[in-house]
């Protein structure tokens, strides 16, 4: 976008299509096959397509409460965040079952949600969907989790560097994060000044690549963008669904803030000062849902010699 102005109208007129249009087809939906799936009539494997299109649509009905009323209300992006996990422990006990299925949330929707639990306040469970996304990345669904868009490695190296530790080389990822390489080597730095020109810079890129007609602009050869040259890679960011949250900033700024480090002050972008990018002043209530436990105990019930660890941990 060629402004945060132009990217908060965009989002508006985006989003108020969504909600106004898609309940039925795409949320009542995935209810419905919920349904269907309790009474026999559904495969287990869709379970997790629902669960996702549930989540999908709560960060919808989050980001349109924002950008139509001003409202802030962080139980929706809680619970779009925790249906997305449900979504992928989903696929993991799916592949418990079958030797052969190895699928597994697109990563650019797990990082996200790793983030954002991050930024919800949830620690307990963001190191529990960590250790989950490394075990996937060690095991057959491997595979899966694609090179692109690389904020969400971004994401992930972070949310390890927390935990002081590093990206396996073992990994199938990208050769280079572009911008996220420049923040990644002064990801601890105590230096504010130059804190908050990444800060300003990350907050830029973000605004600029956030574009869903997907061919704009490639990179120069030392990894960074220049914002007037046109070219034909990807963008970052292909979704409204993001164009206004910057979850790769926010969880870097999370993890620092969590190490007792600056993380920018009086001078943020005007990105960072809309009300759904500061964090809750007050914990919000961890999620909870009657039909995702009753899915849960039907899958237990359909496969008793499986011992479905993660599913403990899913509710």
């Amino acid at each position: 976008m060629k402004s945060l102005e132009s990217s908060i109208t965009y989002t508006r007129e985006i989003m108020s299509h969504k909600i106004q249009t898609m309940k039925k087809s795409y949320y009542e939906s995935a209810i419905n096959d919920l349904d269907s799936y309790l009474i026999g009539k559904e495969d287990d494997t869709s379970v997790s397509f629902s669960f996702e299109h549930i989540s999908n649509w709560l960060l919808w009905e989050f980001i349109y409460e924002y950008t139509n009323s001003q409202r802030v209300n962080f139980d929706l992006l809680a619970q779009s965040t925790f249906y997305g996990l449900w979504a992928n422990k989903w696929e993991y006990a799916i592949g418990l079952i079958s030797e052969y299925y190895d699928d597994c949330l697109m990563f650019k929707y797990s990082a996200s949600h790793l983030g954002q639990l991050l930024f919800l306040g949830y620690d307990k469970e963001m190191q529990s969907y960590l250790s989950l996304l490394k075990t996937m990345l060690n095991g057959k669904q491997s595979e899966n989790f694609a090179k692109y868009p690389v904020y969400t490695w971004f994401i992930l190296n972070v949310c390890l560097k927390l935990n002081g530790e590093d990206m396996s080389e073992k990994w199938s990822k990208p050769d280079s994060l572009g911008i996220y390489d420049k923040i990644l080597t002064n990801w601890n730095s105590q230096n504010k000044s130059l804190i908050d020109n990444l800060i300003h810079e990350a907050c830029a890129y973000h605004i600029w690549a956030s574009n869903d007609d997907s061919c704009y602009q490639k990179p120069d050869d030392d990894g960074l963008f220049d914002f007037e040259k046109a070219g034909y890679e990807l963008l970052e960011f292909d979704s409204a669904d993001y164009f206004l949250f910057p979850v790769e900033i926010l969880t870097w700024l999370c993890v620092r803030k969590k190490l007792g480090l600056y993380a920018g002050k009086n001078n943020l972008p005007e990105l960072l000062h809309l009300g759904i990018n500061i964090p809750p002043e007050r914990p919000v209530a961890v999620p909870h849902s009657k039909l995702v436990q009753q899915c849960v105990n039907k899958l237990k019930k359909d496969n008793p010699n499986i011992q479905f660890d993660i599913l403990i941990k899913l509710l």
